[in-house]
């Protein structure tokens, strides 16, 4: 199983997932193995241009990862 705790987010696409359990307070959810990319930065935008160029090709594999 995989619990997944998210804080805030601007917009982006919901991945699927089988429901496990789900009460008043919590879900539990099922996903399936993924890719997933995340970067620590200060300031308002640091992070984007960082998380651009990996999905652009500039990351170990030199391919593009696409959302």
């Amino acid at each position: 199983m995989f619990l997944l705790v998210g804080g805030t987010t601007v917009a982006s696409e919901e991945v699927a997932f089988d429901l496990v359990e789900k009460n008043q307070i919590y879900e539990i959810r099922y996903y399936e193995p993924m890719l997933v990319a995340e970067v620590e930065y200060t300031g308002d935008n640091g992070g984007f241009g960082a998380l651009f160029n990996y999905i652009s090709g500039a990351n170990i594999y030199s391919s593009k990862k696409f959302i």
